[in-house]
């Protein structure tokens, strides 16, 4: 049975992927590369945090790795904060959620630092009872670790967690931990759909629909 939903922010929560493809393509340009599809997942399985410094190691900007988290930081607050929009039915579904009595954690690749300051002004830090990044407990979510972490710090069994996610690659490896799994969509993963990647796992169009499926529970 199912004791808690853990949400993944990016994608699930808030329509910001396209954000991120164009914000990391704009930093590399100024520094005057290319960003390649292969470097864009390094980024985005690795979490922000290490996926800048791995930049920084492979491009040897002249910044320091944490000039380099500085000065990307200011465009991407901007960005959560007065740009980027919920996705449809995000506050009613993690309310509707909450009302059904389940804990709610939140798990995403972004930086703690800015992810729960972005939770708290956007309305949403009261839902969550832990916020997990792979900044803060240094695994990737393409790790089976970042998940078994999570069920200990919730005190629960890896089974007794249902977690939602836009990504592909995060789902999969939740799957292994023992997580229950449910694919949502965002049209920035479109080619990877029509190509079968979520194709073993639940899915549901949009959070409208994953109310649903908690109700059936």
């Amino acid at each position: 049975m199912i004791q808690a939903i853990t949400f993944d922010f990016d994608g699930t929560l808030m329509d910001s992927m396209k954000m991120w493809h164009s914000l990391i393509g704009e930093y590399m340009k100024s520094k005057g590369e290319v960003l390649t599809d292969d470097l864009e997942q390094m980024v985005v399985t690795t979490g922000f945090v290490k996926g800048m410094e791995k930049l920084n190691e492979i491009f040897h900007f002249e910044d320091s790795n944490q000039e380099v988290l500085l000065e990307i930081e200011e465009m991407i607050m901007d960005k959560y904060l007065h740009h980027v929009d919920k996705k449809p039915y995000a506050d009613e579904t993690l309310q509707f959620c909450k009302d059904q009595g389940y804990p709610l954690a939140l798990a995403s690749a972004s930086s703690y630092k800015y992810i729960t300051e972005v939770v708290e002004k956007r309305g949403m830090g009261d839902f969550f009872s832990i916020i997990q990044t792979c900044d803060k407990v240094d695994l990737a979510k393409k790790e089976v670790a970042f998940y078994h972490t999570l069920a200990d710090d919730l005190g629960l069994e890896p089974h007794e967690i249902l977690f939602i996610d836009d990504a592909a690659y995060a789902l999969e490896a939740a799957n292994k931990a023992g997580f229950q799994v449910v694919a949502v969509y965002d049209e920035e993963s479109k080619k990877l759909w029509d190509k079968g990647l979520y194709n073993s796992f639940p899915s549901v169009k949009d959070l409208k629909e994953f109310q649903e499926y908690v109700k059936n529970l």
